[in-house]
């Protein structure tokens, strides 16, 4: 039973699949090339050739695969999303901090095991409410928008090498 909770746990802190099957036609692209230049403009697919972006005037470029060091898929959340997020993490990390100290004073709260154990409850409630705290700040300041690199793996072109 624990090992699965800790399972779905873990699954639901993982990230999502972000690479480029996951994105749709239309979605910005930034394309990092061997010169160090930077293209930005919306992915219009992949071939054997290489990378096709749209540019604002509606022209399409044809960046050559052999030409890319880095591909990076933008990515956008929501507030709510990363603050949700932030407090998740933020309270499982109180309350193990809350249970860890309560483990660590287990000798010096009383010399009764039973006033001991009545306080486990109390501390753990208190550092789940503080880190929750804590994540919904760290979740308010992140940035709404960030640039994913995808994996060397996903930047071959199908049927390519």
């Amino acid at each position: 039973m624990r090992i699965r909770l800790l399972i779905a746990l873990l699954l639901l802190l993982s990230p999502a699949p972000r690479g480029i099957e996951a994105q749709a036609v239309g979605d910005s692209l930034r394309l990092t090339l061997m010169s160090r230049e930077r293209i930005v403009g919306d992915f219009l697919g992949r071939s054997a050739e290489g990378w096709r972006l749209g540019g604002g005037g509606g022209d399409a470029r044809l960046v050559p695969a052999d030409d890319v060091w880095r591909a990076e898929l933008r990515v956008i959340r929501t507030r709510r999303e990363l603050r949700s997020r932030s407090m998740f993490v933020g309270m499982l990390l109180g309350t193990a901090a809350g249970v860890a100290v309560y483990a660590s004073s287990i000798g010096s709260i009383s010399g009764d095991p039973g006033l001991g154990g009545m306080l486990i409850f109390p501390m753990a409630a208190g550092g789940a409410i503080y880190g929750a705290g804590i994540g919904w700040i760290v979740g308010s300041a992140r940035p709404l928008e960030t640039w994913r690199e995808i994996p060397a793996r996903e930047q071959r072109a199908p049927g390519g090498n």
